[in-house]
């Protein structure tokens, strides 16, 4: 048998190169990030669907339908209205800074996301609603979204300081955890303590933040996205250094949520449930922790788990369990046909493409996977190409806000 020349290569393949290997790693990692939320989306979903399902008599669930007070479906839509036209008009205080614009021109991208968070999973709404309004206003689309960030923001104060008033004062809540309000209130306290000293001294904060994800050898691209999140809320801190327009978006921001309470109310009441304002804080609060857990598009399930969770603790829960069911399928149907309505009209209002949207969100994405393989060379600093480029989408903001102020408006 002949043997083969000693210079020869040997028989098993090469290693790819760097930059192969790390593209391959980088689709890895990026299929497993696609994957994984649609598995916890359908974990959560079935196990809250099936819990609330198990616990519920059908029949009386029907009873409860047949025997409801329709009578105030108006009132549910009025004070619905009131939410979002809230919602709409804080967002022009958060957005003054970059130009001002007027309620018409807000609502249709507004309402365009939060049809699209019904419709698509993953809170993609919120993209939707950043590139139509940055399509139709001209401005940047990370000034768009540090407007949104400091929105969701104020949103988690108002929530928290809700159900704070609801530990505390709801008979939902058991004597013995009635402490946990006070402790909800003093976190509150220092969350807020927090955003003021990250809004006054938003670059000590951010070099901070830094410090601490280097300290704790966060991975570099997790740091990047981390830090990209706080310098782009800094491209809206202008409107809350204006102690006028700050006033203005903590009361809409409290008003706007207090409504929300309000159709809670309206809910039970339709199906003769009794809610006292503290009970109703204490669902509404629950109500927005579970829209954020990963569920199917819409929150099917777990908004009706929410429902059942806070107001487990009434001493007549058991005999107004499948009432309570029923408001919260009533609650949740007749916001989320109009409002999907409403979106969907305000997407086209805008122009806006789906197919073009959808390929905008993808090249988004592939560009986040790049940004990841630029960042993992072990020789660089762990978080210094995460903070450049969190520094580059700043001032790309502040020059999108410079350039909007002078912009005509028709």
């Amino acid at each position: 048998m002949t043997e083969p020349p000693a210079d020869s290569p040997p028989p098993s393949s090469s290693p790819l190169p760097h930059g192969e290997a790390a593209s391959e790693a980088a689709s890895e990692r990026s299929l497993v990030r696609r994957v994984l939320p649609l598995a916890a989306t359908a974990v959560v979903t079935i196990a809250a669907i099936g819990y609330v399902a198990s616990q519920t008599n059908f029949e009386r669930l029907s009873a409860a339908f047949a025997a409801a007070d329709y009578r105030l479906l108006p009132l549910f839509v009025a004070v619905l209205v009131a939410f979002y036209g809230l919602k709409a008009w804080r967002w022009a205080m958060l957005l003054r800074p970059l130009g001002r614009f007027g309620l018409g021109e807000l609502w249709p991208s507004m309402m365009a996301g939060f049809a699209f968070n019904n419709l698509l999973p993953a809170h993609l709404g919120e993209f939707v609603r950043m590139h139509t309004f940055a399509r139709q206003s001209g401005l940047s689309r990370p000034a768009v979204l540090s407007s949104i960030a400091l929105e969701r923001l104020f949103d988690v104060l108002a929530i928290l300081g809700f159900l704070s008033f609801g530990l505390l004062a709801s008979d939902a809540v058991p004597p013995s955890l009635r402490a946990t309000g006070f402790g909800f209130l003093l976190f509150s306290l220092a969350f807020a303590g927090g955003a003021i000293w990250y809004v006054f001294d938003t670059a000590r904060v951010v070099a901070i933040t830094r410090w601490m994800l280097r300290t704790l050898c966060v991975p570099s691209g997790v740091a990047g996205k981390v830090l990209n999140l706080a310098e782009l809320g800094a491209a809206g801190m202008a409107s809350l250094r204006r102690p006028r327009l700050l006033l203005g978006i903590v009361l809409t921001s409290l008003a706007q949520w207090g409504i929300n309470g309000g159709l809670i109310v309206v809910a039970l009441e339709t199906f003769g449930v009794s809610c006292s304002a503290a009970t109703a804080s204490l669902v509404l609060a629950a109500v927005a922790f579970g829209v954020t857990l990963p569920s199917t598009p819409g929150y099917f399930g777990t908004l009706q788990l929410a429902f059942v969770l806070a107001m487990s603790g009434l001493p007549d829960f058991e005999s107004q369990r499948d009432a309570i069911v029923a408001a919260s399928i009533y609650y949740h149907a007749a916001q989320w046909l109009p409002v999907t309505a409403v979106g969907l009209w305000g997407f086209t209002r805008t122009g806006g493409q789906v197919r073009q949207m959808l390929a905008d969100k993808a090249a988004a994405d592939s560009s986040d996977d790049r940004a990841t393989i630029a960042t993992e060379p072990v020789s660089s600093p762990p978080v210094a190409n995460g903070a450049t480029s969190a520094v580059a989408v700043a001032d790309e903001a502040v020059a999108g806000s410079a350039d909007a102020q002078k912009m005509p408006r028709g």
